[in-house]
């Protein structure tokens, strides 16, 4: 690619990436003109984010997903959108005693000494991130993506809607029909890089990109009630972990993505997300969440040998289910119910071997022939 290319992609994005973001900070200041300092710029990035989410996806849908299809419609859209949050923006004064009650407020935060070890301690676990993070996306940078799920379908998935212009048509990657329907939404993101510059150029940085709003995001966990510092360790902590370190930094996984959005929501809920009616200052919202694949998700149940402590996951692997599950519960399409639960009668702790046995294989088939058609009722 040439410098010339590189720049004009540079700026496309530029552009687009700024008006998402003049547009955030618009609604935001409409929507919320309560909020201020950190947890202000979270609710702004979240609202950008899905500024460029919307437009991605109603262009996909519909086989626009080119190049200057998706980067124009951003702009057009977001620079819309900001100016009528901008109207009438200054009539809309929030009273003052609920300015006070949504604004950062902090109760027992530390002070003195405790207050420079806590800044300290969260400094040092940020930089540990950022030189674990930095120096393997240098790596990756050098040799190339290694990460299995980034070359097996994460950015094939984002390849095949630039190539041809659609998210909604399914991408067979694998002989198992299941992968097909993993697309998730950070994968637009590496879209809207490879439509800027023409290549995945930009998709080695794109988990390093979504580090900084993640720790945002971990640090207005705790910033309401003065506890910003640990919070934000916590967060540091856990990206720094060797499972996200060794599949994150310089990959296309999206783990990262999917951490920042679960942070946030905490964020928000913890930092007075509902809006409050002006009259008695009670909570007067709802929470939604929705998961697009729960027609194909499965949830293994863990049951620990004293039978009090218990444990539930959802995965995507029918072998995963089987290998770690004493019984997974098998649910249908939308509305999603459960169809039946299977019992995997294989004591533990279970070993490598027995995923090759016949046992196994029959229990892997009998839940493939339970979802056969629940996956037919969610696509057709």
């Amino acid at each position: 690619m040439t410098a010339a290319r590189y720049a004009l992609g540079l700026a496309a994005l530029t552009v687009t990436v700024g008006s998402a973001l003049w547009s955030a900070v618009q609604v935001r200041r409409r929507a919320l003109p309560t909020w201020s300092g950190a947890v202000a710029r979270l609710a702004e990035a979240v609202v950008a984010l899905a500024e460029v989410i919307a437009v991605e996806e109603a262009l996909g849908a519909v086989g626009l997903f080119r190049r200057g299809t998706v980067l124009v419609t951003i702009v057009v859209a977001a620079l819309t959108l900001g100016l009528l949050c901008r109207r009438g923006l200054e009539r809309r004064v929030p009273p003052p005693r609920l300015r006070e009650e949504h604004g950062e407020r902090r109760t027992s935060a530390p002070v003195g000494a405790t207050a420079a070890v806590a800044a300290a301690a969260a400094a040092a676990a940020v930089t540990l991130v950022a030189c674990q993070w930095g120096l393997r996306t240098l790596d990756v940078l050098q040799h190339g993506m290694s990460n299995v799920d980034s070359l097996w379908f994460h950015l094939p998935f984002a390849a095949q809607a630039v190539q041809h212009g659609w998210l909604t048509h399914p991408h067979f990657t694998d002989v198992d029909p299941l992968t097909t329907y993993l697309p998730s939404t950070p994968e637009l993101f590496h879209g809207l890089g490879m439509l800027a510059f023409g290549r995945d150029s930009l998709s080695p940085l794109l988990n390093a990109l979504w580090l900084p709003p993640t720790l945002l995001a971990a640090w207005c966990v705790g910033a309401r009630r003065g506890l910003g510092h640990l919070s934000l360790v916590g967060g540091a902590l856990l990206l720094a972990s060797p499972l996200l370190v060794t599949t994150q930094p310089g990959q296309a996984t999206t783990d990262t993505a999917a951490l920042f959005f679960l942070l946030a929501a905490f964020a928000f809920l913890l930092n007075g997300a509902w809006e409050t009616s002006a009259e008695d200052g009670s909570p007067n919202g709802s929470l939604c969440t929705n998961n697009p694949d729960s027609s194909f998700a499965f949830s293994p149940l863990y049951l620990l040998p004293d039978g009090v402590r218990v444990a539930m996951t959802i995965t995507h692997s029918l072998g995963e289910a089987v290998f770690l599950a004493d019984r997974v519960a098998v649910f249908s399409a939308r509305p999603g119910t459960i169809k039946e639960i299977i019992a995997v009668e294989e004591p533990h702790p279970r070993k490598p071997a027995f995923m090759t046995s016949e046992k196994f294989t029959l229990l892997r088939n009998q839940l493939y022939s339970l979802l056969h058609d629940e996956i037919r009722k969610a696509v057709l």
